[in-house]
């Protein structure tokens, strides 16, 4: 009995050292498995809960506010700190707010990151885009799941849809999505509770004096972070199979942002497309982006690097949502099979010619939007987080991705992204041909293109 008591003592003692030492991560399926893990990293939290979870609200928003009140009731010097945007916070979410703020005046602040408009380099809103979860600055999520009850969905199938919400822009959104994060524990958590505070300082600064100071490093030394040494020990995600260790250097941690002259997320993401050799796997919400992501892709097709792409069209089971930006998507599927752009004239010698190895795919799940934000590079090499390829998260919003160098990892991309695509339908040249030389279709797209920073 002593020495099994001893055994275990050790290997308890393995798991803790391994836990202050190194990073690891889970990459889930779908955001109802992200969102469980939220759920238990924080049924264990002792010092602070940081969460960012963009658009907030509904039955997931109360019951991850449920946990966190039961938590703070068994640890009152619990800090919490909840940075969104509340546009989906409705009546009955706010009863648990502001009962949480009551009860712990000092420990738990909420702070909504409201949108700046601007109107140059594009017309569009300044926003708080990234999603992520820290608990005790050791365990931690993030990827482009919104906490929302349409959005944090599995994703492979329709849920039932209820238009019950009083904001009507919110009653808009498909009945669910489709997206893709990481949940992990080590080092890491710092760099992304460091970030969040100075995200968190940078808006709470803006609502309190209503002047926005853009960039968040004016905040690196802020009244919100305060350092962890004790951590706590979740034995259900320290004893789980499913976690792969990765060295130093393997991950890397970007938010880019309306503070940058150059954002970094846009430049990684062109310096990782302008290095692969062999393949592109791109899972992504739009397939629109800035100038630079789009002609690097245009170049590694004509190198012959095989591109792999999963996006939103608009078809007959399409979220309503994805007729405002889809036939941008699809204006740009000829030029990505090809390596070219091409004029109306071109039509027919474009019939005649063959396409480069690119392959392009649509969601099809009825009322489903695929929400991710994901690309894999030569087996690799992963990115993951919250940037759209899109102009909005190029120009406006405060995004951030983790760049993942690890060929396990790949591979764990991999089997996630061959299951989406069981739930796509491949496009045919022939559509994509109609739809790139149809007046009316090109016309729509390139209005959709030219407006891309609304959304």
């Amino acid at each position: 009995m002593k020495h099994a008591l001893c055994l275990c003592l050790f290997v308890f003692a393995s798991f803790s050292v391994d836990a202050e030492e190194t990073n690891s991560i889970i990459v889930c399926e779908n955001s109802l498995e992200m969102f469980g893990w939220d759920l238990e990293f924080i049924r264990h939290a002792q010092h602070s809960i940081d969460i960012s979870p963009c658009f907030f609200g509904g039955c997931i928003a109360r019951e991850l506010l449920t946990e966190i009140e039961a938590r703070m009731e068994e640890c009152p010097t619990l800090q919490v700190k909840v940075l969104t945007t509340p546009i989906h916070l409705e009546d009955e979410d706010y009863v648990i707010i502001n009962r949480l703020r009551t009860k712990y005046p000092d420990n738990f602040q909420l702070v909504h990151a409201t949108n700046v408009t601007i109107v140059w380099p594009d017309v569009t809103g300044i926003d708080n885009h990234v999603k992520m979860c820290v608990v005790d600055e050791h365990y931690f999520s993030m990827g482009g799941t919104n906490l929302e009850t349409s959005h944090c969905t599995n994703g492979a199938y329709t849920p039932p849809k209820k238009n019950d919400k009083t904001n009507t822009i919110a009653n808009g959104v498909s009945a669910g999505t489709r997206d893709q994060d990481i949940v992990g524990r080590g080092p890491m958590a710092k760099e992304l509770r460091k970030t969040f505070c100075k995200l968190f300082a940078l808006w709470h600064h803006y609502n309190t004096t209503n002047i926005f100071e853009r960039n968040p490093n004016a905040f690196e030394d802020n009244p919100f972070y305060f350092e962890i040494s004790e951590k706590p020990f979740v034995i259900r995600y320290e004893a789980s199979k499913q976690p792969s260790t990765l060295e130093e250097g393997q991950m890397e941690l970007l938010l880019g942002g309306p503070f940058q002259k150059k954002n970094v997320i846009t430049s990684k993401y062109v310096e990782l497309i302008r290095s692969a050799k062999k393949e592109i796997k791109i899972a992504n919400l739009y397939i629109n982006p800035t100038d630079d992501i789009y002609d690097a892709l245009l170049n590694a097709v004509n190198r012959g690097v095989k591109l792999s792409v999963i996006s939103n069209g608009v078809t007959d089971i399409s979220p309503d949502y994805t007729r405002y930006f889809g036939w941008a998507n699809r204006l740009n599927y000829v030029p990505l099979l090809y390596g070219e752009n091409f004029h109306f004239w071109d039509y027919f010698s474009v019939k005649d010619k063959a396409p480069n190895k690119t392959e392009i795919y649509e969601y099809y799940v009825k009322n489903v939007l695929l929400h991710k934000k994901v690309m894999i590079v030569d087996d690799k090499t992963s990115v993951i987080g919250s940037y759209n390829l899109g102009m909005k998260s190029h120009v406006s919003d405060y995004e951030m991705i983790m760049v993942i160098h690890s060929p396990e990892i790949v591979k764990k991309f991999n089997k996630i992204f061959q299951l989406d695509l069981t739930h796509s339908r491949r496009v045919t040249l022939d559509e994509a041909h109609d739809w790139y030389f149809d007046p009316v279709t090109s016309y729509i797209g390139t209005l959709q293109k030219r407006f891309g920073g609304l959304l």
